[in-house]
C-alpha cells in the first residue's frame, strides 16, 4: 500500500492494477536495442533469443542458461549508469552457467573505454568479470565476429574493437572504428512478431547534428548521418504487416532536420494511411504552419521539445542556436493543431541568475505547454561547456558546482521554486516515468495528463503538509481512478 508512504507513477501504476489479470502477464516493449542487434546476427547467420526486461524474464533467462544451448550472452550497456549493476548481472549468470561467454558492449562500455585511461578500464572490467568487452560506439560487426570465432573455435586477437580477457590476462585488439549502415540493417520486424506490443521504436538517424555546450550525445554518437525516407517507408510498411504497432516513437534525436525531408517523411504516412499514431523529439524552432498541419495530419499525438531555457542569454550560452521567439511561435502553432507538447528545461547552466530562471518561468506561464521537466544541471566534463571552465569560473563536478553566477545548491532551489509556482502545465520527472509504458498500457493522452495531474497534486500537498502522513483519501481515489488501465 503507497498512500501513507513515498512512491513513484509506476508504484502507483502498479498499485491501481494489482487485480488486473491482464496486466499482471502483460509483455514488456521490444527494446530497440534488441530489435535492430537481433537482425543483425540474423543476417550473419545467427540465431538469438531476446530478454527485453530481466525483472519480467528471470526465469527465461535462468532456463536459456541451464539448457546447454546457449553459446554466448550479450549484455548492452545503453541504459545502465554503473559499472556494479552490469557486474551484478554478470554474477546473475555466472552462477546459472560458468562456461557460458559473456560479451559485453554499448554506450557505457564504448565512453568508459574511451574516457578512462587504459589501468582504470581495466580495473572496471575485472569488477564486471566478462570475457570480451566491445569498445566501440557501434560495435554491431565486432559482436558477430567475436560469436563467429567462439563458434569456430579460433582466437580473439584478430576481431577488431574488443578487449577480452584470456586466462589472467587481458588484450587489446586493433582499434578501428566500425561503419556500418544503418539504412542496410533495417529491422526485419517479422522476426519479432510475438514480442511486438502497442508502441514500437524506430531509428531513421545515428546521433545529432547540433552540438550544443551541455551535451555529450553528439560527441559519444559519433558523425550525424540520417537514412532515406524510401528506407523508412520500407520499414513502416514492415512493420504495418505485423498488424501490432499502435503507437511509433521516433528516436531520433531531432527529427525534424534537414526540414524538407521532414515534410517528406510527414506526405509519406500521410499517403500510406498507417493505423499508428506517432511521437518525437523536434527542434522547435524549425517549425512551420506547413509542417505542423502535415504533424497532424500524419497521425502525430506528442513531441518532445529541448527548449532548455526561456532566456536568450542561456540560450546563447549553451549554443542552442535557437532564438525565444522562435519557440514562442512554435509552441503556439503546435497547441492550435492540437498536438501534445512536452517541454524540457534545465535549471543552473553557466550564466544562470535568478533573473533569467524567472525568465524560464515566464515562457512557461504564457505558452502552457501540456507537459514539462526540470532538470538541475550536471557538469559533465566530456560536455563542450567544460573548454569554457575558467570564463564561466566552473569548479566541480557532475551534481556538485558551482559558477559565476550560481551554485548546485542554489539551483535546487530554484527547481523547487518553479515547481511549486507552476500551475498551467503539468510536471513529468525526469526518473521512473515511463510515458512509452504508458502508451503500451493502452493510455491515451487525456489518461496520462489526469494521471500526472493528480500524481503531482499529491506531491505538492505532501510539501505544503497539508497531512500529516501520507495524501488525502480523496486525492489518492482520484490517483487510483486515473491509474487504471483497460488492456
Amino acid at each position: 500500500m503507497y498512500k501513507n508512504n513515498p512512491c513513484t507513477v509506476k508504484d502507483v501504476i502498479y498499485e491501481a492494477n494489482c487485480n488486473n489479470q491482464d496486466f499482471q502477464h502483460k509483455k514488456m516493449m521490444l527494446s530497440p536495442t534488441a530489435a535492430y542487434l537481433g537482425t543483425f546476427l540474423h543476417r550473419k547467420g545467427y540465431t538469438c533469443h531476446i530478454i527485453n526486461a530481466l525483472d519480467h524474464q528471470r526465469e527465461d533467462l535462468i532456463k536459456g542458461l541451464v539448457s546447454g544451448q546457449v553459446m554466448t550472452v550479450a549484455i548492452s550497456t545503453t541504459y545502465y549508469l554503473s559499472a556494479h549493476a552490469i557486474a551484478d548481472l554478470v554474477t546473475f549468470i555466472r552462477k546459472r552457467n560458468k562456461q557460458i561467454k559473456i560479451i559485453i558492449g554499448g554506450t557505457f562500455i564504448a565512453n568508459r573505454y574511451r574516457f578512462d585511461d587504459k589501468e582504470t578500464f581495466l580495473r572496471m572490467a575485472d569488477k564486471i568479470g566478462a570475457d570480451v568487452y566491445i569498445v566501440d560506439k557501434q560495435g554491431e560487426m565486432a559482436l558477430s565476429e567475436v560469436i563467429r570465432a567462439y563458434k569456430t573455435n579460433n582466437s580473439l586477437k584478430d576481431v577488431n574493437n574488443i578487449v577480452y580477457k584470456d586466462g589472467k590476462q587481458y588484450y587489446v585488439t586493433n582499434i578501428q572504428e566500425e561503419n556500418n549502415s544503418l539504412e542496410e540493417n533495417l529491422v526485419d520486424w517479422s522476426l519479432f512478431k510475438k514480442d511486438i506490443t502497442r508502441m514500437v521504436f524506430i531509428r531513421s538517424c545515428i546521433s545529432c547534428p547540433f552540438s550544443c555546450a551541455y551535451c555529450t550525445y553528439h560527441i559519444y554518437a559519433g558523425k550525424y548521418y540520417h537514412i532515406s525516407v524510401d528506407a523508412i517507408e520500407q520499414e513502416l510498411n514492415a512493420l504495418k504487416q505485423t498488424n501490432k504497432a499502435q503507437h511509433i516513437f521516433f528516436t531520433d534525436d531531432t527529427f525534424n532536420v534537414p526540414v524538407d525531408r521532414f515534410k517528406e517523411i510527414l506526405r509519406m504516412i500521410i499517403r500510406n494511411q498507417y493505423n499508428f499514431e506517432w511521437d518525437s523529439f523536434l527542434r522547435c524552432q524549425y517549425l512551420d504552419e506547413e509542417a505542423v498541419d502535415l504533424m497532424k495530419k500524419s497521425g502525430c499525438q506528442q513531441v518532445f521539445l529541448g527548449i532548455e531555457s526561456g532566456s536568450q542569454k542561456i540560450l546563447d550560452n549553451m549554443n542552442k542556436k535557437a532564438k525565444v521567439e522562435d519557440y514562442k511561435r512554435a509552441l503556439n502553432l503546435l497547441k492550435k493543431y492540437g498536438i501534445y507538447v512536452c517541454c524540457s528545461f534545465i535549471i543552473g547552466f553557466p550564466g544562470e541568475t535568478e533573473e533569467t530562471v524567472n525568465e524560464t518561468f515566464q515562457l512557461i506561464d504564457e505558452c502552457k505547454p501540456t507537459f514539462y521537466q526540470l532538470n538541475l544541471w550536471k557538469y559533465i566534463h566530456d560536455a563542450p561547456i567544460y573548454q569554457n571552465r575558467e570564463q564561466y569560473g566552473l569548479k566541480g563536478d557532475k551534481m556538485a558546482w558551482k559558477h559565476n553566477t550560481m551554485d548546485a545548491r542554489t539551483a535546487l532551489d530554484k527547481y523547487l521554486e518553479l515547481y511549486l509556482k507552476i500551475e498551467d502545465s503539468i510536471h513529468i520527472p525526469v526518473f521512473d516515468y515511463d510515458l512509452f509504458y504508458l502508451y503500451d498500457l493502452g493510455m491515451n493522452q487525456e489518461q496520462i495528463k489526469s494521471l500526472m495531474y493528480f500524481f503531482n497534486q499529491g506531491i505538492k500537498e505532501t510539501f505544503k503538509k497539508c497531512h500529516k502522513k501520507g495524501i488525502s483519501d480523496h486525492l489518492w481515489e482520484q490517483l487510483m481512478a486515473a491509474a487504471k488501465c483497460s488492456l
